[in-house]
Parts: structure tokens; sequence; C-alpha cells
């Protein structure tokens, strides 16, 4: 399966979603959830990190970024997973289509602790260290 990079983007609107991606690793887990009730465009996909992938070793640095914010280390963890932002649109009306076709293929689809369906993806940053997600696609 070819390794499909898109742009996360909207972090900005999602207090401490900056702070969190300031942090996290490339090579980062995270998850793809579509979203076709989102009122401004049905093709979004939502990029989430579970606050159990946030290394230890960065705790500090997220507690000082955090404040910053208004929140804390404690209130970051304390949250199964953090909605760090979308997959660009221009990117998105593309692989969502093609994220959706997975569902018709059993065993190809897996779903999240609430049962709602996601795309496994990982972090990684372009050259002027913007953030990326990657995930593997059928074509």
């Amino acid at each position: 399966m070819p390794k499909v990079t898109a742009p996360l983007v909207g972090s900005h609107f999602r207090p401490p979603a900056k702070a969190i991606l300031g942090v996290l690793p490339s090579a980062c887990a995270l998850l793809v959830v579509p979203e076709p009730d989102n009122a401004y465009d049905v093709n979004a996909l939502q990029v989430f990190v579970r606050s159990a992938d946030i290394p230890a070793s960065q705790h500090s640095e997220l507690d000082s970024a955090a404040s910053l914010y208004g929140t804390s280390l404690a209130e970051i963890l304390a949250q199964e997973r953090w909605h760090l932002g979308y997959v660009k649109a221009t990117e998105a009306v593309h692989l969502a289509p093609r994220i959706n076709n997975l569902a018709a293929e059993p065993g190809r689809w897996t779903a999240n602790e609430e049962g709602q369906p996601f795309v496994p993806a990982t972090l990684s940053f372009d050259s002027a260290g913007k953030p990326l997600v990657a995930m593997d696609l059928p074509e």
C-alpha cells in the first residue's frame, strides 16, 4: 500500500493542540477519523493523538507550553485523546473517498474505543517544520 502524506491544519483553532504538536516526535501514532457530518466539508478528516502516545520525556515541556493556552499537563493527560486539527481540505477531498472505501473491505477498517472508525497514521514534518499526516492507503 502506498504511503500518503498530507498537511495537518487548523491546530491554532484547538488549544492546546499547537502545544501538543510542538512536543510530539516524528512517527508519533495518530488517528484519522472521517467526519462526514461536518457542516463545512463532507470530506473532513479529523486528526487525533491519544494522550498516552505523548512521550513522558516531553511532559515537562508540554506542561510549560500548555500553560500559554490556559491548560495544564494534568488536564491534557486526563483526556483520552486530543483533536489536533484536520487533513488539509484540498487533500481530504481526494483521500476521504479512499478512506471511506476501506469500510467496505472486511478487516481493513479499525474502530476506536467508542466504536468510531479511524485510519492509523503517523506524524511527520515538512522541511519548514509544519506537521504532516502519513497514512497507508490503497489506490
